[in-house]
């Protein structure tokens, strides 16, 4: 009996007496729960998506005692860009009842998902798309989130580079807007001369966008002329 009470002892004591470093002590404080919503916040600010969802959890302070102080938590400093599913290290600025401001180092776990558009099924190239072509996952936010698209309003009525296979994300990249014109497309060649409006038919001899400057050949007299991009597939000659 007494060397079982003289091991609980002992248990107890190196459960009391946890030095820095350990994550028990502030886990469930008041200040923690402070941090970890500013933490969301701020997260929230950096991701700077619509509809984005952050998930914080154990926030461990690398030093508990001075983190049993509490205060009001005034600003959260991020180191680097969030990566979700990743511990996350930041600075916790901390106003004292006096009016001291003092920084605290901690880290979190941190799951940041975002809605993501993707291919509802597979999609030819040139497929301008509709709105049942698309639909909506959420997926773990990353810096190459930046060209993903996030609402399916800003896909719809583009048109598709190249084709995308069903369940692939839609990338800015992949999409162009179904008026600009591709390398053998064909083209109406415009051209005025004093009140004289002259039409013809032509072929694009590079890619454009509205208000590019495009390359096309008559296919009349197969010259090749400089004009500029106007909807409808049409290039104004000047």
């Amino acid at each position: 009996m007494r060397r079982t009470s003289t091991i609980f002892i002992a248990t107890l004591f190196a459960l009391l007496s946890a030095g820095p470093g350990s994550t028990a002590t502030p886990g469930d404080s008041v200040l923690a729960l402070s941090a970890r919503d500013a933490l969301t916040a701020a997260v929230v600010e950096q991701a700077g998506v619509p509809g984005v969802e952050v998930f914080v959890s154990g926030v461990r302070f690398q030093d508990p005692s001075r983190a049993q102080a509490g205060g009001e938590v005034v600003r959260i400093s991020l180191d680097g860009a969030v990566r979700s599913g990743r511990s996350l290290m930041f600075g916790i600025f901390v106003r004292s009842s006096n009016g001291d401001v003092r920084e605290l180092r901690a880290s979190a776990d941190v799951s940041v998902q975002v809605p993501v558009v993707v291919a509802a099924r597979n999609l030819p190239t040139g497929t301008t798309l509709g709105a049942d072509d698309l639909s909506v996952r959420r997926k773990d936010f990353s810096a190459s989130g930046e060209a993903m698209i996030h609402d399916p309003a800003e896909a719809v009525g583009k048109r598709v580079r190249w084709q995308l296979s069903g369940g692939v994300p839609v990338r800015r990249e992949y999409l162009e807007d179904p008026e600009a014109l591709k390398r053998g497309d064909p083209v109406v060649i415009e051209a005025e001369t004093g009140t004289v409006h002259i039409t013809g038919k032509g072929v694009a001899l590079q890619s454009a966008r509205i208000g590019d400057t495009v390359l096309v050949r008559s296919q009349l007299s197969g010259r090749e002329m400089a004009g500029r991009l106007a909807p409808g597939h049409v290039v104004r000659v000047d």
